[in-house]
Order: structure tokens, then C-alpha cells, then sequence
């Protein structure tokens, strides 16, 4: 399997066998500290290409995954499908994390749990035993497998039974509308758009949006443009070939678009 651990936010100094495991599809470090190692500086966006999980260990931080902010700190667990889009937003000195890659494996959606310290232990457990398997000779990946999908499976169960802040549908509602915003902003920036992907009126769309996250609807729609444009400018796309993607009706348009929300350029931000 070709390495993906640079995507997987592993420093090159941590790439040997006793701090790194790879086999059969997986990637695991057994937990090295990110704050002066992320190959994405913080405020850059990327696309994980694999599913992905991080355990937080030490420390503290913030990420946004698909626009949605996520706050961790010690204990806490992230896991992403392949495709999201996650941007670093803030990490403490003493951030330390594990993290392990699957590309066979799949979830339909980001995660995050804040397990209590008996589900810490358990799934602690259980990912010392992925760790273990991998580093056998050879791999013992049906055990690896099997102990992942265990524990992919715990996580879910603690997603679900979270307390949930506002009523289902409203929290229905926003969910689908950030991912109508994440599948469509290249396509259409319009509040009208997005209320007749959900099936329903513009006005409640915008007021559901508010209720569930404090923010306006355009406010997200904005913030998806803007990380698009941003991922797209990392790759060494110039401010044209961006406003084209992007369907902007002109360059010097996406140009006053990007620094009224962002307070530089593309040129700028790209130079950063």
C-alpha cells in the first residue's frame, strides 16, 4: 500500500516501524504531536482521500470538518469519511494524537464523542489490539479488521446516544442543508436554491438554519465558497481557473468576493 501518512498529519521525523504501522490498507502511528508538524498549516483546507480517525491525547484543538466546527481536547474522537473536507483551525503546544487511516473501510458520516473514561478505556483496548495486529510478521489484518470495525462501531453507538441541543427535524434540516452546501456551492450561492433541494420554503430554511446554528444560511454558504476557493488556490489554481470552477461571474468579481471575506486576495493567500 502506498503511504498516505503525510495526508494522515504524521510528521516525516515519526515515519519508522516503532512509531508507525503499515498494512493491508490501514495506517496507525501510535501517537506523536501535531502542533509544529501539520503538513496543512492551520487555516488550510484539504480533502482526506480515506477514512480517517483521531484520538486525542493530550492537548487541545479545533477543526472544521465539512464547515461544521469541532472542539476536542484529551479523550475525544474524530472519524471522517473519505472526501471530507477538514480544515485545522487551532492546535495547542502540547496536542498529541493517534491516528489511524482505513481505505477499505467506510462511514456515512463525520463523527465526534466525547467518551467517558469506562468507553476510553474500552476503545483504548481495542485499538492497542489494531496496533499490535498490524505490527505482527506478518500483518494480522483479519484481526486488525475486525477490532477496527469494533470499534468504528462504538463510536457510532456513543455518537447516537449524545444529547441532542434542538429538535430532530430542525437538526435534520440543517444536516442536510450543509451537505447540500458542501455537494452544490460550486454550482449555485443562492439561499432559493438550497430550499428547494430540501423541499421547502426559503424563509424556513433560513430560520431552521438560525435556530441550529446561530449562524445565517448564507453566512454557511459563504464559508463553503470561501473553503472550496481556498482548497482549489492550494493546489496552484490561479484566481481565474478558481472563479471558473467555482462559477463566479468574472475573476475581478471572485477577487472582491474572496478579500471581502477573508481580508486578502487569492495572490495573497496563496504567497501566505
Amino acid at each position: 500500500m502506498k503511504s498516505t501518512l503525510p495526508q494522515l498529519l504524521v510528521p516525516e521525523s515519526a515515519k519508522d516501524s516503532a512509531s508507525v504501522a503499515i498494512a493491508g490498507g490501514y495506517a496507525m502511528n501510535n501517537g506523536t504531536r501535531l502542533s509544529a508538524s501539520l503538513p496543512y498549516p492551520q487555516g488550510q483546507p484539504y480533502r482526506v482521500p480515506d477514512l480517517r480517525v483521531m484520538i486525542v491525547m493530550e492537548g487541545e484543538g479545533s477543526l472544521l470538518v465539512n464547515l461544521v466546527r469541532s472542539d476536542l481536547r484529551g479523550g475525544d474522537i474524530v472519524v471522517v469519511p473519505a472526501g471530507t473536507i477538514v480544515e485545522p483551525t487551532s492546535i495547542s503546544a502540547d496536542f498529541k494524537a493517534r491516528l489511524i487511516s482505513s481505505q477499505t473501510d467506510k462511514v456515512e458520516k463525520p463523527l465526534l464523542v466525547h467518551p467517558e473514561a469506562k468507553d476510553r478505556e474500552e476503545l483504548g483496548l481495542m485499538t492497542n489490539i489494531i496496533w499490535r495486529a498490524l505490527h505482527t510478521e506478518p500483518p494480522a489484518l483479519d484481526t486488525a479488521r475486525f477490532q477496527f470495525l469494533t470499534f468504528l462501531s462504538k463510536v457510532k453507538y456513543l455518537a447516537g446516544k449524545a444529547p441532542r441541543r434542538k429538535s430532530l427535524r430542525s437538526e435534520e434540516i440543517f444536516q442536510l442543508f450543509i451537505e447540500a452546501v458542501n455537494t452544490f456551492t460550486t454550482q449555485n450561492r443562492r439561499i432559493p436554491f438550497f430550499a428547494e433541494k430540501l423541499g421547502i420554503s426559503p424563509h424556513h430554511l433560513s430560520a431552521v438554519v438560525k435556530e441550529a446554528s446561530g449562524e445565517s444560511a448564507m453566512g454557511w454558504i459563504h464559508k463553503a465558497a470561501i473553503q472550496r476557493a481556498k482548497l482549489l488556490l492550494s493546489q496552484g489554481m490561479t484566481a481565474l481557473q478558481v472563479s471558473e470552477a467555482l462559477e463566479f461571474s468574472s475573476a475581478p468579481y471572485f477577487n472582491r468576493y474572496f478579500k471581502r471575506l477573508t481580508g486578502m486576495t487569492p495572490g495573497e493567500y496563496q504567497k501566505r
